[in-house]
């Protein structure tokens, strides 16, 4: 049910309790009750029955805006402001006028046939100090005049720092981040991309309203992106030496079609939020290397016969090759550089995996499609534990470790280190990041009984020995 007056829509609600029409025993009528005790004491005019709310207006306006929250300073995607001509005349020397904070603008609206349409695009002055403001779109005058309303919010900028990302958060956490020093939040999941979920033309749009709203807690988007599920059920899977799939499968990389199904998805995923100012990031997570076994595939045989001329050798059946059962191995350990083990494990670990050439198609298809995007950053994740050979990155502009499901202090310090010794041979300025769980093993920390124990975890330990401790705040604000 909506209600006008003077052609301006006062109220509407929708109650699906109602249910359709129901046909009764009485006439209609209008402006009486069902004891026709009531009259209307005059006279109804130009009354109209439709199938649907119409308005009595002589044109309709209409503001369509994909964003509502911005930061200062940051350009906007323009509102656009639709006017359609609802009479049977056309429309002529009309006015528009767009008014917020207290400002006015008019223009002269361009003449409108009867039932045509016309867009205009408002921008909204992100250099105003942090608010929410409304505009107010305003056609017509006496009688026939039309307004709409829109409200708008501007954020404060964060001050640049040192990019904190939690990873798996959903909207409801968003309050207790900032407490965390939380700068950035995975809220571009798989489901919101195309070819990795759900995602289609309208996706972005439904994702927005939730990347404001962690926007308004000064968190900016990161997209967590894995390229696993798609890659396997497109038939890229390693086989063994038997000629079998690995169990649980796994991604085989290394054909042409497998970087030009990657480029396709980094393509889609650009072109559909280049022009959301929230999104800043992309952790691409693939198939963790360490745990990546070789394939036996006829192309990754031939591939490897080309580079080198030898085939792969008999040793490698697709766990780690245990130098102790190899024999002649040098008692010194050190194996000439032109060792088939070593020779083929080079290859391997730089190209032959086909990582690299996938990880270089999505850039490369980002770089083609971000236009004049020239703030957001990609991220690898996570890239290796103890990286065989450098370069295996190439366009990645960051790598990260891989201790997140060791929960092991010592082992993540040991993963940063060997990410700043493979950042620096790499030679490209490639950026480094860790990998932080909120919580570590119990007996890796502060095993039970140990001297010092917080009195808060002896007292948990009386009840229920805790398996793991979380990391407080704290710890993050002061690192």
């Amino acid at each position: 049910m909506a209600f006008y007056a003077d052609s301006q829509l006062m109220g509407e609600v929708l109650v699906d309790r109602c249910g359709a029409v129901q046909p009764g025993a009485q006439s209609l009528c209008f402006g009486n009750n069902l004891s026709g005790s009531a009259g209307f004491p005059g006279i109804i005019d130009e009354v109209r029955l439709c199938d649907g709310v119409r308005g009595f207006a002589a044109f309709a306006l209409e503001i369509n805006s994909i964003s509502h929250v911005w930061e200062r300073m940051e350009r906007p995607c323009p509102m656009k402001i639709t006017c359609t001509n609802l009479g049977t005349q056309p429309l002529s020397a009309a006015n528009m006028t767009f008014i917020t904070d207290g400002v006015a603008q008019t223009f002269i609206f361009p003449d409108l046939a009867p039932g045509a349409s016309n867009v205009n695009e408002f921008g909204p002055d992100t250099s105003l100090k942090p608010g929410t403001y409304t505009l107010e779109v305003v056609m017509g005058k006496g009688s026939s005049r039309v307004s709409r309303t829109q409200e708008y919010q501007i954020v404060g900028r964060r001050r640049q720092m040192l990019p904190v990302i939690i990873e798996g958060a959903e909207l409801a956490d968003l309050p207790m981040l900032q407490r965390l020093a939380c700068t950035h939040w995975t809220g571009i999941s798989m489901d919101d991309a195309p070819y990795l979920g759900t995602a289609n033309k309208s996706r972005p749009l439904l994702v927005r309203p939730k990347l404001e709203a962690g926007l308004q807690y000064g968190l900016r988007a990161v997209a967590a992106l894995d390229h696993d599920p798609i890659m396997l059920s497109r038939g890229l899977r390693k086989v063994g030496r038997d000629g079998k799939e690995y169990s649980p499968p796994q991604v085989n990389a290394a054909p042409l079609n497998a970087a030009q199904l990657v480029a396709a998805c980094g393509n889609m995923f650009t072109l559909y939020y280049r022009n959301c100012g929230t999104w800043c990031g992309t952790m691409l997570g693939s198939s963790p290397l360490s745990q990546t076994q070789p394939g036996f595939s006829k192309l990754e045989a031939d591939t490897y016969r080309k580079f080198s001329g030898q085939e792969i050798p008999a040793e490698i059946q697709g766990d780690a090759v245990d130098w102790h059962k190899m024999p002649g191995f040098p008692q010194d350990r050190m194996v000439p550089d032109d060792h088939p083990i070593l020779q083929y494990y080079r290859w391997y670990w730089s190209e032959g995996n086909g990582w690299k050439a996938v990880n270089e198609a999505w850039h490369l298809a980002y770089e083609r499609r971000k236009q004049d995007r020239a703030d957001t950053w990609i991220m690898h994740h996570p890239s290796v534990r103890q990286p065989s050979k450098a370069g295996a990155f190439s366009a990645v502009a960051n790598i990260g470790d891989q201790s997140l499901d060791s929960r092991d202090p010592l082992m993540a310090g040991l993963c940063m280190d060997q990410q700043i010794a493979m950042s620096a041979a790499h030679g490209h300025e490639m950026g480094i990041y860790g990998i932080l769980p909120l919580s570590w093993e119990r007996g890796l920390v502060a095993p039970k009984g140990a001297e010092g124990t917080a009195e808060a975890i002896l007292a948990q330990d009386r009840v229920s020995p805790l398996q793991r401790i979380s990391m407080a705040p704290a710890i993050l604000k002061e690192n």
